[in-house]
């Protein structure tokens, strides 16, 4: 129920007897979940995006505005809602972009899109261009961004699976390429592989040629990988019992490492792979870890804009079908 409904109109919901599982009572109706095929609009639709207010995220219109000097606007035609998203929502974390009126949070953080108006300066983007782009407070009808940090889109790519890859993918590919440098035959392990960044990893490891092990937090995640890792473990074997057996991780002889974790967990990981692990990466898409490893290697901070616009370039250039 959303604020303006009513008990009277609970109870006759759940007296009516309907099909439905899941509806949303609101001062404005009765709404429930429809799938439908999106119809072009005959029409200039206002610029809206998602503040987070007081009583929930709420599409709200918002006022156009033209793109500043190096910037482009960008019609977004689909964003990805990521974890991070929801942790702002329920004011867990603080948000990483705000409305400039009154400071409200905005919600999204990646997007793909048409560019449909070009600033000053822009030489290397053009109107109509299919561009992606990590930018913050995306999920929104129109992003402003730097042009610098846009990614073209290949023609054969949906929008949908454009809006996916400069978080996780561009976040696998600097970590496991640029710095990790994971090769054919090399071996990897990876912490938490059902995860977005985890499953980007496994289909990193597997374009290199790379022989991959995977972590995942429960028996049916970690079924999940299977047809991607080599070897796959419940997070609690590996904790429980990391010498257990000749196949176990810390036997295998890791070349990389990637991982989430953080203080006792990232002591452990680095048990599991041993000393022979010769690089060291953490796969965390929003935050830069401070913890070192037991062995005083510093881990891999996560990607600033820049470098994740030039490590989604060559991904979509080096993966033509992901």
């Amino acid at each position: 129920m959303a604020p303006g409904a009513t008990a009277t109109d609970a109870c006759a919901e759940l007296l009516a007897g309907t099909d439905e599982d899941e509806a949303v009572l609101t001062a404005g109706g009765r709404f429930v979940p429809r799938i439908t095929e999106r119809r072009p609009a005959t029409h200039a639709v206002r610029p809206f995006a998602l503040p987070v207010a007081d009583d929930g995220p709420a599409w709200t219109a918002v006022a156009a505005s033209e793109p500043a000097p190096g910037e482009v606007v960008i019609e977004v035609r689909a964003a990805a809602l990521n974890y991070a998203d929801i942790m702002v929502s329920r004011g867990l974390v603080p948000p990483m972009a705000e409305t400039p009126e009154d400071g409200t949070p905005l919600l999204g953080l990646e997007c793909a899109g048409v560019v449909t108006q070009v600033g000053a300066d822009v030489t290397d983007r053009a109107v109509g261009d299919r561009v992606m782009v990590a930018q913050s407070g995306s999920l929104a009808s129109h992003v402003h961004c730097p042009a610098r940090l846009t990614i073209p889109v290949p023609e054969h790519m949906p929008f949908t699976e454009a809006a996916t890859i400069p978080t996780v993918f561009a976040t696998v590919h600097y970590g496991l390429d640029y710095l990790a440098r994971l090769r054919h035959g090399e071996t990897i392990l990876v912490h938490g592989a059902a995860g977005g960044v985890g499953l980007a990893a496994l289909r990193y490891a597997e374009h290199v040629g790379a022989t991959v092990v995977a972590t995942a937090g429960t028996p049916q995640n970690a079924s999940c990988c299977a047809s991607s890792a080599t070897n796959t473990y419940w997070t609690r074997e590996v904790s429980a019992s990391p010498t257990r057996s000749s196949t176990s991780p810390r036997a295998a002889g890791w070349t990389s490492c990637s991982t989430r974790w953080r203080g006792r967990r990232w002591a452990a990981a680095w048990n599991c792979c041993g000393r022979t692990a010769g690089s060291w990466s953490s796969a965390s898409a929003t935050s830069s870890p401070t913890t070192r490893s037991p062995c005083g290697r510093s881990p891999v901070a996560s990607p600033s804009s820049e470098s994740t616009s030039t490590a989604c370039s060559r991904a979509t250039a080096r993966w033509p079908g992901r």
